[in-house]
């Protein structure tokens, strides 16, 4: 008879809540309790837990052509704040068992807990059935072994490799009335478990060969599924020589019809003594519950109790002179530890606060402790000062004006006696910015909190403004015009305005350049609503050329002083030419906004015939009638003159 064999295993990953507690107050959580796992009470044998990949996927590897979870050292464990509650520890990806935490560091101002504290990870319940393989001519088969008829066991034979003899020793048998059991061994000694029927050919025994039927674990309940070792079902057969060979299947639909097809068209014979089919690994994880399950309490030190700080800044973004929404996280504002200062021992690295939407952003210094306080450098009357900069970070976008501020932030520390603290020795902690005091506070039984809410500490940004107006018609305001070109130049004078009086040279460029007067910002041309814009202007002076009438329009005389100053644009000013011939002014319509108006040309016909000679008998009608009223008037006050 040839046997068949169906094994895989179902591993069930969890974890378990734990909290660390006051002794003397269960519902305060202590954060900052660092603390190790491990299998035994002697913390000898390190903790395991299941090794996942980034995306939470389990990892195997294989041995001996078997696959399993592969397993990797517990780390560290901080308690911490979690779903609202302090103090939490949360140990997770581990196998059902007993596991024992280490306490290797306490929270601020308590002492170390060095009891061994077990903690029982279960995932009973699951209920969960392992894959079976049924049918075949059963699970048990009369046969002769060291003269004795015993009755041969097909479910724990993976690793066997000839069954047919009856001089092996790894056969599970019952003999006689001993009944005795040897459980099937693998080659390396190790007990197997699985699943397995004897099966024969069809035609052999006067047709007594059937068909196996292959049945799929069932899921753990309240489990979500990981990973598995393989996607497909591994089928390996192995003769009596135990040379095996292996393929893959789809899944065990496909192992179970190539089983069956082997059974009906007689192909069962000594090359395939043993058919094995492997399903691989499957993880399952089930979640930790969200009770606490262990509580571990400490026990206040005698040391002064630490304070807690955090200081809060503002961020202002405006934009012509006016608030701008703000989006959350899009500025984050840096707090920096002095180098070679007592601020290196709170932290060696920046401090970041991200800006929200109400503009508020609030760093979270580390816990100031007595150890920290007693390890600072200290004055005369015993204050440890830790001197940061607040500033606020360069983002990559140029529309933006960033803060160049750098606000100095001191936090003074200083011990207090238990005569001067209701009896309890203390840390007092009082905040400056920029020298000036925002607040303090002193530990005493209790750690305490020092929340600095109106520190002073600001940033402006300036969304760099826009210069935008609209092209009209300056005898019908309404119509607008297109195709007016413009060209706008910045004045290249740091520390003072450039000469009003001076226009640009835009047509010899005499004066345009970088190491000259003015250097060109950018052109624009009025589209088909009449609307020029230039974007993204910094603070300075500017200078705007109409080099471009629109068709049928006269091009002004002289040009547009407009300057921007704290990101609000100025109303532009026209600048006469050297004959003193001003451009058209702006102008600012009902519906808001800017407006620069063109006119047409006079028009005077100039082309002679009788239009000139019309044209010129008029002009000089009307000079001598004025000769003629002038001569009049002369002589009645002359004869005014003679009679008086």
């Amino acid at each position: 008879m040839n046997r068949v064999t169906l094994v895989g295993s179902q591993v069930v990953i969890s974890g378990a809540r734990v909290q660390k507690v006051d002794e003397n107050d269960s519902s305060k959580g202590l954060n900052g309790a660092e603390f190790e796992l491990y299998t035994d009470k002697d913390f000898k044998h390190r903790a395991q837990q299941a090794k996942l990949t980034a995306a939470g996927k389990p990892q195997f590897e294989t041995k001996d052509g078997k696959s399993s979870l592969k397993m990797t050292d517990t780390g560290t464990y901080t308690s911490e704040t979690k779903d609202g509650k302090d103090g939490i520890i949360v140990l997770d990806n581990l196998l059902p068992g007993t596991y024992y935490l280490k306490e290797v560091k306490a929270p601020e101002g308590y002492q170390t807990e060095s009891n061994p504290r077990p903690i029982e990870v279960l995932v009973s319940g699951e209920g969960t059935n392992a894959a079976k393989v049924s049918g075949g001519v059963g699970e048990s088969a009369t046969v002769a072994k060291d003269g004795e008829t015993v009755t041969a066991v097909a479910d724990q034979f993976a690793g066997a490799t000839t069954w047919a003899s009856t001089s092996l020793n790894n056969v599970r048998v019952t003999a006689g009335t001993e009944e005795t059991s040897a459980l099937l061994k693998d080659q390396q000694g190790k007990d197997i478990a699985g699943s397995g029927v004897f099966v024969k050919n069809d035609d052999s025994n006067g047709g007594e060969g059937k068909s196996v039927t292959f049945t799929n674990a069932t899921a753990p309940k309240s489990t979500t599924l990981l990973g598995s070792s393989s996607d497909t079902v591994k089928v390996t057969t192995t003769d009596m020589d135990k040379a095996s060979s292996s393929e893959n299947v789809a899944d065990l639909a496909a192992a179970q019809t190539k089983v069956n097809d082997l059974i009906a068209n007689n192909k069962l014979d000594a090359s395939n003594a043993l058919i094995a089919v492997d399903t691989g690994v499957k993880v399952y994880h089930k979640a930790i519950p969200v009770t606490v399950q262990t509580t571990i309490t400490n026990k206040k030190s005698a040391k002064p109790q630490p304070v807690n700080v955090t200081l809060q800044a503002r961020k202002h973004f405006t934009s012509n002179g006016k608030d701008q929404q703000i989006t959350a996280g899009r500025f984050a504002f840096d707090l920096t530890p002095k180098q070679n200062d007592n601020a290196q021992l709170l932290s060696k690295s920046t401090l970041t606060a991200k800006v929200g939407a109400d503009g508020k952003a609030t760093w979270t210094l580390p816990q100031i402790t007595s150890d920290i306080y007693e390890k600072a450098t200290k004055n005369a009357s015993g204050v440890a000062s830790f001197n940061f900069t607040a500033t606020e970070q360069k983002g990559d976008d140029k529309n933006i004006t960033y803060s160049d501020a750098k606000i100095p932030v001191r936090i003074d520390v200083s011990n207090v006696s238990p005569a001067d603290n209701n009896g309890n020795a203390g840390l007092k902690t009082e905040v400056f910015v920029d020298g000036t005091s925002k607040g303090s506070a002193t530990s005493g039984k209790d750690a305490i909190d020092l929340h600095i809410t109106n520190s002073g500490v600001e940033f402006t940004n300036v969304l760099k403004p826009s210069f935008e107006f609209t092209k009209a018609n300056g005898s019908d305001h309404a119509q607008h015009l297109q195709g007016a070109g413009f060209t706008l130049y910045r004045c290249n004078a740091a520390d003072k305005p450039c000469d009003v009086r001076e226009l640009v040279d835009w047509q010899g460029r005499s004066n345009i350049g970088a190491d000259k007067a003015w250097s060109e910002f950018g052109a624009q041309t009025s589209d088909a609503d009449g609307r020029v814009r230039f974007s993204s202007l910094d603070d300075g002076e500017y200078r705007l050329v109409e080099t471009k009438a629109p068709n049928g329009f006269t091009l002004p005389s002289g040009q547009w002083k407009v300057t921007v100053k704290n990101g609000v644009v100025s109303m532009p000013e026209a600048i006469a030419d050297k004959e003193g011939n001003e451009p058209a002014g702006f102008g600012t319509p009902t519906g808001g906004g800017l407006e620069l108006y063109n006119y047409k040309p006079l028009n005077v016909p100039s082309t002679g015939g009788r239009g000139l000679v019309l044209f010129a008998s008029l002009g000089g009608g009307l000079l001598l009638a004025g000769a003629t009223v002038v001569l009049i008037d002369s002589r009645r006050r002359k004869a005014r003159a003679v009679t008086a």
